[in-house]
């Protein structure tokens, strides 16, 4: 059953504007890099070369110009590192959906916006670059993060400043200041912030999934993509 947000926002769906310019439900598909893709095995979990030419080769092959997905998903690429254990559990389940696209692919405000906060998440295999939005909608408060940018987004921004829905207000990145990704948005829905600023944990542990669930809801209620909504 969704909660009184999430059918805020499902009922709002289609005033949102799209954060990419690609008509992603005509031009896009969804990629699946969860635990269960055997073909993922291969790659090297520092190997950002070999990652964007899975994606780019698998995007080619479905006839692509985008693709996207992760939310909830489960992925092994995180019980290889102790940087991603919290209690000695992993971290393991992504919490946001990720738009694979090319580097400098520009980013617009999905609605109205104040500029909650943002940072250089610098380790590596952070999120780089982030921006944190902060939006009102039928006196709701939700947040909007967006990580793997380039460090030029950041320098144009201010806490504070009002962004009108529509504008272009960030990139994304290369693997040089992304946290050594391919070029890809990680979007997440935030609703309560719990006191951070220009970061917000992606990832949780399968012990922490509801609660996580319950403040991080799916972003395709946002996004509307066709291909990411639940087959249940």
């Amino acid at each position: 059953m969704m909660t009184s947000i999430e059918t805020l926002l499902r009922t709002h769906q289609s005033s949102f504007h799209p954060l990419v310019p690609f008509d992603f439900n005509a031009e896009g598909v969804h990629i699946d890099l969860s635990i269960a893709n055997e073909e993922l095995q291969h790659i090297e979990d520092d190997d950002a070369t070999g990652w964007e030419r899975y994606i780019w080769t698998y995007m080619k092959q479905q006839g692509a110009a985008v693709c996207a997905g992760g939310y909830r998903e489960v992925r092994s690429r995180y019980l290889r590192s102790v940087a991603y254990l919290e209690n000695g559990e992993p971290r393991t389940t992504h919490m946001g959906v990720d738009i694979w696209a090319a580097a400098a692919t520009p980013l617009f405000v999905p609605y109205p916006a104040t500029v909650h906060s943002f940072q250089d998440n610098a380790a590596y295999l952070d999120y780089g670059p982030t921006v944190i939005l902060q939006h009102r909608l039928e006196g709701e408060t939700f947040h909007t993060l967006y990580g793997h940018l380039t460090r030029e987004s950041l320098a144009k921004l201010t806490p504070g400043q009002k962004l009108e829905a529509g504008m272009t207000f960030a990139h994304l990145g290369t693997a040089e200041v992304n946290g050594n990704w391919p070029p890809h948005l990680h979007f997440q829905l935030i609703l309560d912030m719990q006191g951070r600023t220009g970061d917000f944990p992606g990832l949780c542990t399968a012990g922490s999934l509801d609660r996580f669930a319950a403040n991080c809801p799916d972003p395709n209620l946002i996004l509307g993509y066709r291909s990411l909504e639940p087959n249940d």
